[in-house]
């Protein structure tokens, strides 16, 4: 004869079967592997997304020198490394409403490279001086291995990556010195740094994420910020909660796109395969980005390397993930996506573009062939992609636009004619205060 059920039988059984299920499933997500619990807090809490994209390689990057505030150029290198950063966006699906960056000319190109890819051109370039990069005081131009085998590994390392340890100041007369430049004269001189320390760029970053970034992200945009190693590094060490003894291990690789996904109250939301320290994850091929790192470091502080490794080109971003003709074959495509190409068709894609490209009044682009270039100049009504130095231009650059061909001719039938149009003269746009 079996016992009466206890009381409330059929309640209590049921019930009891579904604390069971609760903590079987409560068990289940604390036992999962670290990747895929991390992808189902992802799945319930994402909010918000924001990306952070350090600029390309610049003329003083690939020289090793210390940059700053020094408003050096990109160099075709570094304008192909934000052109696959912007790539690599649209691959993922990314649309921005906002973009917030630097008062310097190497992160604004990236900015509008990345956009350009995206073809998002009307989102707003938000420049905010408070972004600039750290100042190095006295170290900037100097080389960086040289300063390494004048102070020491140790130190050189104290001041690029530490917490609170300052450079040496800059001297007020120096050039170098921000107060020297007309373009901040609406700064109070005071405010301008003579050496930072991140402590320092962080007390001047802080507040544009507060008063500008973390609003227009709480409002509901997808924001990216396009910056600078050290100005990334001090609010991503804000945002993620990385220590002070910490972030001295913390870099940031260039034009590597890093994303993160935040919840309701803007805290980020641990990703499957984030980078080292942060909860956001870097998209490209985790080996390819490690890569770039050790290269970096190499650069810097290993003094048995006596090459440049910036100018070897032994590494780049994307090498492996983006194959030539991905990059040409989305309707968008640069001369200087043709490296791997051989150079019988180099030259001919070479000429194919730059014939097909023509440019109406005021710098507005129509092509044969959709292909964009991002940056033109303007000498004698001929429309001339800058190479090399963008401060230079010989007649030599100008002859590969003013040589037509039949074949080239043939390219531009659905233009209104076969010759680069007159360019208008062109008021310079001046930055607002």
């Amino acid at each position: 004869i079996s016992s009466p059920p206890p009381h409330g039988g059929p309640r209590r059984a049921m019930a009891a079967v579904l604390r069971g299920a609760l903590l079987a499933a409560a068990v289940g997500l604390l036992l999962a592997p670290p990747g895929a619990r991390g992808l189902r807090m992802a799945a319930r809490e994402h909010k918000h997304t924001l990306v952070f994209v350090r600029h390309g390689q610049s003329t003083w990057n690939r020289a090793s020198r210390f940059i700053g505030w020094t408003d050096t150029h990109l160099t075709d290198d570094g304008l192909l490394e934000a052109q696959i950063a912007g790539k690599v966006l649209r691959k993922e699906g990314i649309r921005l409403d906002d973009v917030y960056t630097s008062h310097l000319k190497r992160a604004i190109k990236t900015a509008w490279l990345v956009l350009d890819e995206l073809d998002q051109h009307y989102v707003p370039v938000n420049c905010d001086w408070r972004l600039n990069e750290r100042c190095y005081g006295a170290l900037v131009s100097r080389f960086k291995k040289e300063c390494v085998k004048e102070f020491g590994k140790d130190q050189v390392k104290q001041w690029r990556r530490s917490f609170d340890n300052r450079p040496p100041p800059v001297d007020e007369s120096s050039l170098f010195f921000a107060g020297n430049n007309p373009r901040y004269d609406f700064i109070p001189r005071e405010l301008l740094p003579r050496a930072e320390s991140l402590k320092d760029v962080g007390e001047r970053s802080l507040p544009c994420w507060e008063e500008r970034i973390k609003p227009a992200i709480a409002s509901g945009k997808t924001v990216m910020v396009v910056g600078h190693e050290n100005n990334m590094r001090s609010i991503i060490k804000h945002l993620d909660g990385v220590s002070d003894e910490a972030v001295i291990d913390l870099e940031l690789p260039r034009a590597v796109p890093l994303i993160y996904h935040l919840d309701a109250d803007l805290k980020p939301i641990p990703l499957p395969d984030a980078a080292p320290l942060l909860s956001g994850r870097y998209l490209g091929d985790p080996e390819e980005v490690a890569a770039i790192m050790e290269r970096d470091l190499k650069q810097v502080y290993d003094l048995s390397v006596t090459e440049n490794l910036e100018e070897a080109n032994s590494v780049r971003y994307g090498s492996s993930a983006l194959k030539i003709e991905e990059r040409c074959g989305g309707g968008s495509c640069d001369v200087t996506d043709l490296l791997d190409m051989e150079p019988d068709e180099v030259e001919a894609h070479r000429r194919r573009l730059a014939k097909a490209a023509t440019v109406c009044a005021y710098g507005e682009l129509y092509s044969g062939d959709r292909a964009r270039f991002p940056y033109l100049a303007y000498t004698n009504g001929v429309a001339v992609r800058k190479q090399g130095d963008w401060d230079s231009y010989t007649a030599e650059d100008l002859k590969p636009f003013q040589e037509w061909t039949p074949a080239d001719e043939r390219v531009m039938e659905q233009e209104s004619s076969t010759e680069p149009p007159a360019i208008p003269p062109r008021t310079p746009v001046r930055a607002q205060a």
